[in-house]
């Protein structure tokens, strides 16, 4: 293509020749181009199927040479590949390996944690996964504390049940403290254990339970658990203050207070123990129900008194004298009784008005009360009679008592605007009868014998025949 350009360029410049000089003769060129021409075109044609003969054999050549490069890159390729691919399946196995022994070492851990084992099995060292192995050690020591956490708190709701069911059924104060002496030998079986009872009266305390059961202490409202309200555990090599509170001897002991209505009223104290293996909620339960308990028993005891109690001289009634005499034959006991009748007690409050006979009915209850035992039991039957039980005596003493109430009560009255006397009868069982209704109704008729006599006399009971003393 280019040579046909060149000739086609030639002839357009001889053309362009012989029109600027028309003399000159180009007739002869023209021929000899088209013959150069020829030849020109035919070593151009020679040229041209050689160059192609050589582009296509250098083509075949390059391609070969790519193709066998691309063959050489696509055999490493693939064996660098399957290499590659071996290693990591190789890998992966060791990992999965690796995997499973460090999630076997864990899962051996926490099934020991939670069979409660003593102590976290061997776990193979896998260097990758230390940080797992030490985390499953430490869920280990947590679960297993967890473990003894659950338990003493199953062991504490249970005691705290059992407690509980045995405290509801006591009713007065002592059957409360006895239950709480028992608890804390389930609780602590092996330690010393004592109930301090606060006297708000007198700020004494007295003991139940240990070596000292009954003595009286002065001072307790000083133990750190009656000022700070809470259990205070006692060290003597970290607190070298101690009082009189203290368990004698003792180098370590727990207080804890107990409170009613918000005030204490009582102390438990555990003594003897391993301080640092002994744990305190069995204490805190113990005085958190002794103090609900004694609330109800003291409440039930305040209504039981005042059921109980002739509201005007604040003597028992006939319901504590009949239960008084109930014990004392159920339990086959000798006792005396006294039965007093004030003299003309109706003309003294027609003179005087029954203000006055109110108060000498009172005088008369305080005269009782001075000439009996602490252990008598003086009682206001009704109206202007009265009874007193004398436990354990005859009718020996109970003359006696009966005679130092007419002594005491002139004296009390003597002086005063309305004076009056008593008549008194006493009887004894077994002497007058093996039953309160039966004693009861002689000591009544040596009252009434008393009357009879002129009044303001003191009358034993006439022995009665062994068939009616029933």
């Amino acid at each position: 293509d280019q040579a046909s350009v060149a000739i086609d360029q030639i002839e357009t410049t001889l053309g362009l020749m012989v029109r600027s000089s028309p003399s000159t003769d180009l007739s002869k060129a023209f021929p000899e181009i088209d013959a150069a021409t020829g030849r020109l075109s035919g070593a151009i044609a020679r040229i041209e199927a050689s160059v192609a003969k050589r582009a296509d054999a250098h083509f075949t050549n390059t391609m070969e040479s790519l193709m066998a490069a691309w063959g050489a890159t696509l055999v490493i390729v693939l064996t660098s590949s399957l290499v590659a691919r071996r290693r990591y399946l190789v890998g992966e196995r060791i990992k999965a390996r690796t995997t499973r022994r460090a999630v076997q070492g864990v899962k051996d851990v926490l099934q020991a944690a939670l069979d409660g084992a003593d102590q976290a099995p061997e776990t193979a060292s896998v260097p990758d996964y230390e940080a797992v192995n030490e985390a499953a050690t430490r869920a280990y020591a947590q679960m297993r504390d967890l473990r003894g956490r659950c338990a003493r708190l199953q062991r504490s709701t249970s005691f705290i049940q059992d407690l509980q069911d045995t405290l509801i059924v006591a009713e007065t104060e002592d059957e409360v403290l006895a239950a709480i002496m028992r608890a804390s030998r389930v609780a602590y079986p092996e330690a010393g254990f004592r109930i301090l009872m606060l006297d708000p009266a007198t700020n004494k305390a007295q003991i139940h339970g240990g070596d000292n059961h009954g003595a009286l202490l002065d001072g307790v409202r000083k133990d750190p658990a009656v000022q700070k309200g809470r259990t205070v555990p006692f060290r003597a090599e970290e607190d070298a203050t101690r009082g009189p509170w203290a368990p004698t001897g003792e180098s370590a002991y727990t207080s804890t207070p107990v409170s009613v209505n918000g005030q204490v009223v009582a102390l438990l104290q555990l003594y003897n123990y391993e301080a640092d293996e002994t744990h305190y909620e069995e204490m805190e339960a113990m005085a958190l129900a002794m103090g609900a308990r004694l609330g109800v028993a003291r409440s039930l005891a305040a209504r039981e008194l005042e059921a109980g109690t002739d509201p005007l001289t604040g003597l028992p009634n006939r319901r504590i004298l009949n239960d008084r005499l109930a014990s004392l034959d159920e339990a086959d006991l000798p006792y005396g009784i006294v039965v007093a009748d004030l003299d003309h007690f109706k003309n003294l409050n027609d003179r005087f008005g029954q203000e006055t006979g109110d108060r000498c009915l009172q005088l008369f209850a305080e005269v009782m009360r001075e000439a009996c035992r602490d252990s008598d039991v003086p009682c206001r039957m009704g109206g202007e009679e009265f009874v007193i039980i004398l436990p354990n005596v005859g009718v020996k003493a109970g003359l006696a008592v009966a005679m130092r109430i007419r002594e005491y009560l002139y004296e009390a009255v003597a002086g005063q605007p309305a004076q009056f006397t008593v008549s008194l009868g006493v009887a004894a069982r077994p002497e007058h009868g093996r039953t309160a209704e039966a004693v009861l109704r002689a000591a009544d008729t040596a009252m009434y014998e008393a009357k009879e006599a002129g009044r303001d006399q003191v009358v034993p009971a006439r022995l009665l025949p062994t068939a009616e003393a029933v």
